[in-house]
């Protein structure tokens, strides 16, 4: 981290094989990952293979593996519904509980205390929450009404208190992580009738303020506040004719800092960076480049005043990570606050 080199690598067997992010544990410094075909695979800090549970399916799509705080247990869905606990030391079995098989797997999994959320792609088990001493389910199957979207996951307040969830058709949903239901939903803004794909939310930001920001796939940007029962629109986005385009928040991953501020990466064919003051005013705007091979499409980062973009290149144009000073602080809520299933060991507590 400190010069950039080049430390060590592992490739998986077959090498096409690893699709599934890494998650690593916190306490030891191991790595997880999963597989488009089967299996979790975890790697030790200086790269060299532990151990491989390939009693796991397919995690290709799926969500990262969640780690317990204390380094001990490694949860992971799969995409035929199968939830694990494992030990994160020999790669064995703890337990295994069922929830409904995905169509492309598991939108998050997160440690919640003693419970463990999963949030599924399927509008009929939107949210399920398991004992995480045996994996036990504490309720029924949330039914959420919508398909949570793929790779979406959750958000979560400042709080721990709420979770908010972005679906496939343009929702975004609250869900009370104490009582395990849903309180309320709300559309989001959607201006571009002439655009058949649907209003996709993928990962959405929460600021240490509570405000909540996302986009669509459509093109269209939103910051909510929520009050506990209801959603209110501080900014609706619409009208932008830059985000006009096919995919343009596709996976996007914005990032907020101490002060409110948020950042986000348009793709499709406008690489484009924005800053967003906490009411929705853009501060600044700039182009990252705009290839046609090169698609915003893997997520922002934001660390110490500077923005990472990450591109995905094609054939003859290599994906490019783009870093650039922005300055501000970070927030210091920590990372359960972004959706998707992106960093950490995903404990919200």
């Amino acid at each position: 981290a400190i010069t950039g080199e080049e430390k060590w690598r592992y490739i998986p067997d077959p090498a096409t094989d690893g699709y599934n992010g890494c998650s690593v544990n916190p306490v030891t410094g191991d790595v997880y990952f999963g597989s488009s075909s089967s299996g979790l695979t975890a790697l030790n800090a200086n790269g060299a293979q532990i151990w491989k549970n390939t009693k796991v399916g397919v995690l290709k799509y799926g969500a990262f593996p969640a780690v317990s705080k204390d380094g001990n247990v490694v949860y992971v869905v799969d995409t035929g519904g199968n939830v694990f606990a494992i030990n994160a030391s020999t790669g064995t079995e703890i337990w295994k509980s069922t929830v409904t098989p995905m169509a492309k797997g598991g939108c998050g999994i997160y440690v919640y205390g003693d419970e463990i959320i999963v949030v599924c792609d399927k509008a009929d088990a939107g949210v399920n929450f398991l004992k995480a001493s045996d994996g036990s389910k504490l309720c029924e199957p949330l039914s959420v009404g919508h398909a949570p979207s793929e790779g979406g996951g959750m958000a979560v307040s400042p709080d721990k208190k709420y979770g908010y969830i972005g679906t496939a058709d343009g929702y975004v949903l609250a869900i009370d992580l104490e009582k395990h239901s849903k309180i309320t939903e709300i559309a989001v803004p959607d201006d571009i009738d002439t655009d058949t794909a649907p209003a996709t939310l993928w990962e959405m930001c929460v600021s240490p303020a509570g405000k909540i920001f996302g986009g669509t796939k459509r093109g269209t940007a939103f910051i909510l506040t929520f009050s506990g029962s209801s959603f209110s629109m501080i900014y609706d986005g619409t009208g932008c004719p830059s985000w006009g385009v096919a995919n343009a928040f596709n996976y996007a991953h914005p990032c907020s800092d101490a002060e409110g501020n948020f950042y986000v990466t348009t793709g499709g064919a406008k690489n484009q960076n924005y800053i967003f003051d906490p009411n929705g005013r853009i501060t600044a705007q700039w182009s990252v480049l705009t290839s046609a091979n090169q698609r915003a499409m893997a997520g922002n980062g934001y660390h110490n005043g500077v923005l990472y973009s990450i591109l995905v290149g094609a054939k003859g144009d290599n994906g490019a990570l783009v870093a650039k000073y922005v300055g501000g602080e970070d927030a210091t809520t920590g990372w359960p606050c972004h959706g998707g299933n992106i960093c950490g060991s995903c404990c919200i507590k």
